[in-house]
């Protein structure tokens, strides 16, 4: 028994190989056909799956340019508008120049309240649809920042020790100190940062001007000039208030070239006079300047320019930098140098322990340091291992505090 196929039947196992066999009634010219619209549709989805990607690259170069709007106008309020459109569209233009196929490429800012409105277009050209006379198709994106209303404080407690003579590290600090101000307050004030500076190295200089402080005691009636001791455990690692037996007494020893710590501040020219006035001299005591940039933060005495603890408004920074081991150590207000640091050590790891534990950012730097015990101290001290920063050269030194500049930033602008 025989099995044949019908007179007008095509047998193949596969469809396409059916209509291109197959020759019975019109079945090749109609699969002729149906490829017209077939390459019709990958070719439109090809040109459409273009056309997404340049939106999206559209969208990310106009997310860009308000961001570097919003981050302009949040260091410096009073730009105009013409000047914030400059910035904008810069940043715009240079994000844009690899669009696949997009021309005719649109740009408009506009300024809100406290912040931008940015809206950009583009045509994209065809491949394959083109035939259909759809020779294009357009694409938008719109971003809209607002500038943030957070405020920052920053602390830079700064080695002034003897050994940042050597090699052009003094040098190298104030250039570096300079950059981060001019980064955080790119005019001559700012109502969103304030700065202070504490010089350090056994001890710190608080300036003549709190002779008459409730908080200080035993100032000597001639030739103080501003040199003060570190008090008694436990309150050399704590911020207690400085009153009764708790007060800061006055060190009555040569001031030589330490210079006067800066309280927190807004003004750059009174910030650049200060670093620019920094001088290296004497043995090494970290902790003193710790204390001291944790008093400058504080709302309470002896340094009262900082805001509360906790103030959703204000954000809190410390930038410990040093270039050596602790070399000295205070104990009952006296202290003795050319020692093991280990004592120091130990109080330095809870005076930074404290000041997290209070929401202070830490970011720490060791500058050219040989000593595994000592950068493992700077490391352990900063809020996190990206914070730290080994800076073996002076030009790292400058990169290390850009680069905290440019953290700082971030912590302040919101898309």
């Amino acid at each position: 028994m025989f099995l044949r196929p019908s007179r007008g039947g095509c047998r193949s196992p596969s469809i396409f190989s059916r209509f291109r066999r197959c020759r019975a009634g019109n079945a090749g010219m109609i699969f002729a056909l149906t490829l017209i619209p077939l390459a019709g549709i990958v070719g439109a989805a090809l040109d459409y799956s273009l056309a997404i990607t340049a939106r999206g690259k559209l969208q990310a170069a106009s997310d860009t340019a308000a961001l570097a709007a919003a981050k302009a106008l949040t260091q410096n309020p009073g730009l105009s508008d013409a000047e914030l459109n400059s910035i904008a569209a810069a940043v715009f233009n240079t994000n844009t120049g690899n669009i696949y196929q997009a021309k005719n490429i649109g740009f408009n800012m506009s300024r809100l309240q406290n912040g931008v409105s940015i809206t950009a277009n583009a045509e994209v050209e065809t491949n394959v649809i083109g035939i259909l006379g759809i020779d294009k198709v357009d694409v938008a994106a719109k971003s809209e920042t607002q500038a943030s209303t957070t405020r920052v404080e920053v602390a830079m407690v700064l080695d002034n020790t003897g050994s940042m003579a050597w090699s052009g590290k003094m040098g190298a600090l104030k250039d570096a100190a300079n950059t981060l101000v001019n980064t955080l307050i790119p005019g001559n004030s700012s109502d969103f940062v304030k700065i202070g500076l504490v010089p350090y190295d056994i001890t710190v200089n608080i300036g003549t001007g709190y002779v008459n402080a409730p908080w200080l005691s035993g100032v000597p009636s001639v030739n103080w000039c501003g040199l003060v001791k570190i008090r008694k455990a436990p309150d050399d690692t704590l911020d207690t208030a400085p009153t009764g037996s708790k007060k800061i007494k006055a060190y009555y020893k040569p001031c030589g070239s330490l210079r006067p710590l800066q309280p927190l501040i807004n003004q750059k020219s009174t910030l650049t006079a200060s670093i620019n006035a920094m001088q290296p001299n004497g043995w090494t005591y970290i902790p003193a300047g710790l204390i001291w940039g944790w008093r400058m933060l504080s709302p309470s005495e002896p340094l009262t320019e900082g805001t509360t603890y906790n103030d959703p408004d204000w954000k809190k920074v410390l930038i410990l930098m040093t270039d050596g081991d602790n070399t000295a150590i205070w104990k009952n207000t006296k202290v003795t140098t050319n020692v093991p640091s280990t004592q120091a050590d130990a109080k330095t790891r809870t005076l930074c322990d404290n000041i997290k534990d209070k929401g202070i950012k830490i970011y720490s730097i060791a500058f050219q340091l040989t000593s595994s015990t000592s950068t493992n101290l700077l490391r352990d001290c900063a809020t996190t291992s990206g914070d730290f920063f080994a800076a073996h050269t002076n030009d790292d030194l400058r990169a290390a505090f850009s680069s905290i500049a440019g953290d700082i930033n971030k912590l302040r602008l919101s898309k």
